[in-house]
């Protein structure tokens, strides 16, 4: 909602960032924008569309009028109901032929896609020299709080180029108590009804006819464009939006799609092509992103073609390398039983002990506490060290903190043993055992097991596959892995390689399981 915003009384894009500043936050919190200017051109346009890409939301709508100066006689012809003359249609379509930015080509793209899916209603206001001279816009959010900005004629060509903008502004919840304030979002509101409704006694507001906005439509991508990197072309663009993929937009598309690069070094990290977009494995990791991005990058300098990285992408490689070095601190931090974590250790020490009946030994416990500060981790101690029982501690810890409800252990058969004997000890007059066990002999057939899986393990604590089963099993697996289930592979040097065109079957499935852990 609008009240949780820190709105300013003015703004003025020589002290403010006024799109991060107000158009952003506010046209997220937004569900109708309607907006009066002064000026049409296809700078104009990508202008008061700033912040539009957070505004794509089912039935919100921004109605935008936009004006057009034309002579005394064609506004009178107008006025008499007559159609627009071809010499003000093409003068109007000839203003879209300007150059653009690939920030004012983003933003106007972003508008005719939210034109295209009804979003966004244009109108044009037809006036006669120097009549039409406001600029106005009212915002409503779901509460109906109404925030009004009002500017002097300063969306003029000029304006525009120079990047100008200045404005107040009125809030419906911050009013005076002799109704100075409302009275500007009352006449307001009254002002742009009259107007869309084409009710105005010296203006015509009509609906851009389809020579117009087939026009506008020219810049439609079929999608909110975020990223003006998109926009650029004769060069390949790799970009990530939940998926890594790389763009090709060039006619020569041999030197990546067709050559000894892509089958030796590109291919095994690919999932599918299509429509020249390189589709990337989702199992790949941010490392293989960095290596991914090099190898193109390297490539396409060494023949003299262009390589563009958006701005997500980069940003998500930083992110995760800036994670990755704080993990790796702590890790450190932890191995030395640094002092600064000593409250934390102490804390976690006193929950797993409330909820266990063989206490951990002071080696275990930090064992455990690492593998539980550390999200994901290995233990490679030597067999005999009690990484059995520091698993079972995080999982106390989790299970106390009502964040896991199950173990699912994956590993060698001959382990299933001795994990029912650890449970048993460590949970003993606690927490009853309730296994599924793989390989329990009451199960005569694959088709028994799936339909345990299915019908009659709600209520286990402990899973227990081998290596092999995960062919036969793996999606009913990951139908039991989720964000609630403490994920373990047990002597996983078993898993084999896991690079390649065609991964280890083990690590190719115990990957695929570990998605949604």
């Amino acid at each position: 909602m609008f009240k949780t915003i820190n709105i300013k009384p003015i703004y003025s894009s020589y002290d403010d960032n006024i799109a991060e500043e107000f158009y952003i936050p506010v046209l997220k919190n937004a569900v109708r924008f309607d907006r009066i200017s002064a000026y049409f051109s296809a700078k104009s346009l990508a202008y008061y569309a700033k912040g539009l890409e957070n505004f794509v939301r089912n039935g919100y709508k921004y109605r935008l009028i936009v004006s057009e100066e034309i002579s005394e006689a064609d506004y009178l012809l107008i006025k008499e109901g007559y159609e627009l003359k071809s010499s003000i249609r093409e003068r109007l379509i000839s203003n879209f032929h300007s150059k653009l930015t690939l920030d004012e080509e983003k933003n106007i793209s972003n508008l005719a896609y939210l034109i295209s899916i009804g979003i966004v209603d244009i109108k044009i206001a037809f006036v006669r020299n120097g009549i039409f001279h406001d600029k106005c816009g009212l915002i409503y959010d779901a509460y109906e709080n109404i925030i009004c900005f009002r500017g002097s004629n300063n969306e003029t060509e000029a304006a525009i180029n120079s990047n100008y903008e200045g404005f107040t502004v009125t809030c419906s919840w911050l009013l005076d108590s002799k109704g100075f304030y409302e009275k500007i979002l009352t006449k307001s509101k009254n002002e742009f009804e009259i107007l869309w409704n084409n009710k105005h006694k010296d203006i015509v507001v009509l609906k851009a006819g389809d020579v117009i906005m087939n026009e506008i439509l020219k810049f439609n991508k079929n999608e909110i464009i975020t990223e003006k990197a998109l926009l650029e072309d004769n060069c390949v663009i790799l970009d990530y939006k939940g998926i890594l993929s790389l763009r090709i937009y060039m006619a020569d598309t041999n030197w990546i799609l067709n050559s000894a690069f892509y089958k030796i070094k590109l291919k095994r990290y690919v999932d599918k092509i299509d429509d020249n977009i390189i589709y990337f494995k989702e199992s790949l990791s941010y490392l293989d992103f960095e290596k991914i991005r090099d190898l193109i990058k390297n490539k396409a300098n060494s023949l003299g073609k262009r390589f563009v990285c958006t701005n997500r992408l980069l940003d998500y490689i930083e992110a995760r390398n800036i994670y990755i070095d704080k993990r790796a601190k702590l890790g450190i931090q932890i191995k030395q039983q640094d002092e600064s974590l000593r409250d934390r250790f102490e804390e976690y020490s006193r929950i797993v002990n409330d909820h266990i009946s063989r206490k951990l030994r002071e080696k275990q416990m930090w064992d455990s506490f690492f593998m539980f500060a550390m999200t994901k981790s290995g233990n490679f101690s030597v067999p005999g060290s009690g990484k059995t029982s520091s698993v079972l501690g995080v999982y106390a810890y989790l299970k106390a903190k009502n964040l896991v409800k199950r173990i699912v252990m994956i590993g060698p058969k001959n382990a299933f043993g001795s994990w029912m004997d650890e449970f048993n000890i460590c949970f003993k007059g606690k927490e009853k055992l309730k296994v599924f066990n793989s390989h329990d002999s009451k199960y005569k057939s694959t088709k028994e097991k799936k339909q345990a899986l299915q019908f009659d393990t709600g209520n286990c604590n402990l899973f227990l596959f081998n290596y092999e089963s995960l062919s036969t099993l793996k999606e009913d697996i990951k139908n039991i892995v989720d964000e609630n289930t403490l994920l373990v592979y047990d002597e996983v040097h078993k898993v084999k390689r896991v690079e390649g065109d065609i991964p280890g079957t083990y690590a190719g499935n115990a990957l695929e399981i570990a998605e949604k852990s």
